[in-house]
């Protein structure tokens, strides 16, 4: 590609539509992946953190009461004679004293799908009707069922406990379901599902909310207990993932510090039976009255464990206990709408890609760490306070990707540009200058522009003379020497090394990078050399003398530079009026003796910085238009004054016509002060004085460059 057009491209790709297209491009790509197990699964690991960061066990409901068919409970009733499974006059017996002391609901988190065994002491018929009649007689006991994949287990759920689903909730489907007896059934107040399902970690974070068997549509477990509580209550609140799915709000870790509390079941019969003899119960009565009982298993040879964010092992009922509370307290988790996330996702990537193009490398940096970290404030701050959960992978990776296509993009189109950048001004720009320009290289002019510049040129004064009889070798060092040391004067003034021209030098301030002082800078670097040339008078060393006397000309206006030449060879250059009359300007210093020359146009942004001495107003050779031009002192010293004014004076004289006059001025300048300018002009006015110009107008032409 070529230079003018990779800045083109250059210039085109950080458009702000480009880059608002390459956000929704990036978007929708990550917003892809992040469907993929892996992403998915690395979300939920940031979720379960959340969770174990901000533990709320205060905020489950103390109303839940979790029953626990525990270790400690089967080793008593072994003692005494009853094995597992138990009568279901146990359950019975414990119905009754719930229903006694005012609990609000019992829930079975058990499986009753086959009737009781046949003892010695006691018929399963008897055991099942005696628990179906304390059912009937609470009002207010839901059961389990479970859906399994054989078809023939089947035992399908009375019609009673079918509802209506939302159209807004997709259900769960299930081959075939096994549930309580009908006996147990007919006086149930509820019964509702409890298949649940982990993520591919084995962790749950989901249940489902409705389950689908045969066309009818059945409620989750704790659902069901919820919704005989709350008969009017507007399913589509609930929030759910587009499977039907409910984000359980887990409150703390069920194993080591339950944030419910715990009984054994053991404890509550005994409690029973004892109220039923008129003797003080073991548990106070207000701890069930207006409680939501669920009854489950925690002995470890029962299996109803599970895993949730905090803990590896967990009672399967916790997990309905937390279910139960978060839908009795409408406590629950808000996912954020994929199409709000997706609008937020353009917008922080089409920030981070502007960053990275626009800014320089620490500041875009600094642009992708804030955008990090308000992503990861905002998510935190959103849980903190309200539950709300970002789409934190989304996120992330969609910024990850912006930041690895604009490397990559500014590597291959920036990249190429700023080695030719590079490559092309390395030999003729100070390093800070070359870094800018690398930084921003659509401010290169390289296909040529017309810019505001200043030209400068020098030339050794005799070096002609000099060179004779020198070995090729010696004098080759001498002037590497000199230009090395020019050079860097050019370039700590931020000026551009056009080309050498022999003996002499051609520079451009205002180039490659546009800038107002560039007349400043060139008489800056003209007086450099100058000072250092006159540190030297009083050494005879070779490298040193031969350049004392270096002629400077410098000249500010309008120059067409850039990349300028064939298609085998080109170089960064300028051309125009102002660069031919720098140079000529260079060859006038021999003229009037003197080191550095300004025009008018570079006095007219130098003046009040230097003190500087009008020499003339002439004609340069092949220039028809005249041009006024001044002689750069730098600072000025009392006899600098004294010479300054006198010449002023004599020159105004000059241009009056007034020869006679002026040759005075300019001799006694010549001889007291050994003035170069005054006796060149000291010598005209005695040619005028012979030869008497037909029409006079102060302006003098130079037949020599």
């Amino acid at each position: 590609m070529k230079p003018k057009n990779q800045i083109k491209w250059h210039k085109l790709y950080k458009q702000w539509w480009v880059l608002l297209l390459a956000s929704c491009l990036i978007t929708a790509i990550t917003f892809g992946l992040c469907h993929t197990p892996f992403l998915q699964d690395l979300e939920h690991q940031v979720t379960d953190t959340l969770f174990r960061m901000d533990p709320r066990p205060d905020a489950a409901d103390s109303s839940i009461v979790l029953v626990a068919v525990d270790d400690g409970s089967l080793a008593y009733f072994s003692q005494q004679g009853v094995s597992w499974p138990w009568p279901r006059s146990f359950y019975a017996h414990v119905v009754d004293y719930f229903a006694d002391v005012g609990a609000e609901a019992v829930l079975f988190d058990m499986q009753f799908y086959e009737a009781d065994l046949n003892r010695e002491e006691s018929y399963g018929r008897e055991t099942d009707a005696r628990f179906a009649k304390s059912i009937s007689q609470a009002k207010n006991v839901f059961l389990a069922a479970q859906g399994v994949p054989d078809t023939a287990r089947s035992h399908l759920i009375f019609p009673q406990f079918v509802i209506s689903p939302p159209s807004s909730i997709s259900p769960y489907h299930l081959d075939g379901v096994i549930a309580p007896i009908d006996t147990l059934q007919q006086s149930a107040a509820g019964v509702g599902l409890v298949n649940i399902f982990p993520d591919a970690d084995g962790v749950i974070r989901r249940v489902p909310l409705l389950y689908r068997y045969h066309d009818a549509t059945f409620p989750q477990f704790a659902l069901a207990g919820w919704m005989q509580e709350t008969p009017t209550a507007d399913l589509t609140a609930i929030p759910h993932d587009k499977k039907g799915n409910y984000i359980i709000n887990w409150y703390g870790d069920g194993l080591k510090d339950s944030c419910f509390t715990y009984l054994p079941f053991q404890a509550v019969i005994a409690s029973a039976s004892a109220r039923m003899q008129g003797m003080k119960p073991l548990l106070p009565d207000s701890l069930f009255r207006n409680a939501h009982v669920i009854v489950g298993a925690t002995g470890a040879g029962l299996m109803d464990l599970k895993t949730s964010p905090y803990s590896r092992i967990m009672p399967g009922m916790e997990l309905w206990a937390t279910v139960l509370s978060n839908l009795l307290n409408h406590d629950f988790i808000t996912v954020a709408p994929q199409w709000l996330l997706a609008l937020a996702v353009i917008f922080l990537v089409w920030i981070v890609l502007f960053a990275i193009t626009h800014l320089k490398d620490r500041f875009s940096h600094l642009v992708l760490l804030a955008v990090i970290l308000l992503i990861c404030g905002v998510h935190y701050l959103l849980w903190m306070q309200f539950r709300i959960l970002l789409w934190v992978t989304f996120f992330s990776l969609a910024i990850l990707i912006a930041y690895l296509v604009s490397i990559i993009i500014s590597y291959m189109v920036e990249g190429r540009s700023k080695r030719e950048i590079r490559r092309l001004f390395t030999r003729y720009l100070h390093p800070d200058v070359i870094e800018l320009l690398v930084q921003n290289p659509g401010q290169v002019l390289m296909g040529g522009a017309e810019i505001d510049a200043t030209l400068l040129f020098t030339d050794i004064a005799n070096f002609t003379t000099f060179s004779e009889g020198k070995h090729p070798r010696d004098l080759v060092q001498y002037l590497n020497e000199y230009l090395d040391r020019i050079t860097g004067y050019v370039l700590e003034n931020n000026g551009l090394l056009d080309k050498y021209t022999g003996d002499g030098i051609m520079a451009i301030f205002g180039a490659p990078v546009p800038r107002k002082d560039h007349a400043l800078l060139a008489c800056k670097m003209a007086l450099q050399h100058k000072e250092f040339c006159a540190s030297t008078a009083d050494q005879d060393s070779v490298p040193l003398h031969f350049h004392r006397h270096t002629r400077i000309g410098i000249h500010s206006g309008k120059a067409v530079v850039g990349n300028i030449g064939s298609t085998k060879r080109m170089d960064y250059t300028a051309i125009g009026d102002t660069v031919n009359l720098a140079s000529r300007l260079e060859g006038v210093n021999k003229v009037f003796g003197t080191d550095i020359i300004i025009s008018e146009a570079t006095w007219q942004a130098v003046k009040d910085c230097f003190v500087c001495r009008e020499l003339d107003y002439l004609r340069v050779k092949g220039k028809t238009k005249p041009t006024r031009i001044y002689e750069l002192l730098g600072s000025q010293t009392p006899q600098q004054e004294t010479i300054v004014a006198s010449y002023e004076e004599a020159l105004a004289l000059y241009r009056q016509g007034e020869w006679k006059k002026a040759l005075h001025l300019f001799d006694d300048l010549a001889t007291r002060y050994s003035d170069p300018p005054a006796a060149k002009m000291a010598t005209r006015c005695r040619i005028l004085m012979k030869e008497k110009p037909k029409k006079w107008d102060g302006i003098f032409t130079l037949e020599a460059k």
